[in-house]
């Protein structure tokens, strides 16, 4: 489930060199905004489910996910708990070589509420959120708040022997 989408702000750059070439660079452009108007529309379901992903996936960058735009173009994001980043979009090639230029890549997101991102390798990064008008899952929200250790040891003492 992703409540959080995340821009690299280079990655609007890597989108606008794909437009203004056109022809098959210019349809992989429109399926990657297609992919993430999905993410966006429906983040709070699978992100995975959006969008074609390439048959190998990505182990180069911790939690790395490849669509498959077609025509040899793909777009290349990590998700991390309820955030997703996106990161490069480009040709089979390009992001080849992005991938192994940023291998290892990780990320740490601060989850004290202000949704920050912070990345290894990445000087910033834009954050959007997306719109979680469920009430469930505030109010599961609020109750994690207060739960810490002394609460989950009181309720979980009999079923851990040491």
């Amino acid at each position: 489930m992703v409540c959080y989408v995340h821009r690299d702000p280079k990655f609007e750059n890597y989108l606008n060199i794909l437009r203004e070439k056109g022809g098959t660079a210019l349809s992989a452009a429109k399926k990657a905004e297609e992919i993430i108007q999905r993410i966006l529309m429906k983040g709070r379901e699978n992100s995975l489910k959006v969008g074609r992903l390439t048959k190998k996936g990505e182990l180069r960058i911790k939690c790395g996910i490849k669509y498959d735009l077609g025509n040899g173009y793909r777009l290349i994001c990590a998700k991390k708990g309820a955030h997703l980043i996106l990161l490069y979009i480009g040709s089979h090639d390009d992001c080849d070589r992005w991938l192994e230029h940023n291998k290892g890549l990780q990320f740490e997101i601060d989850d004290n509420g202000d949704n920050k991102l912070a990345t290894k390798n990445i000087p910033s990064i834009e954050c959007k959120s997306l719109s979680t008008n469920d009430p469930v899952d505030e109010y599961e929200e609020q109750l994690m708040k207060r739960i810490d250790d002394k609460v989950l040891r009181s309720i979980f003492c009999g079923l851990v022997e040491k």
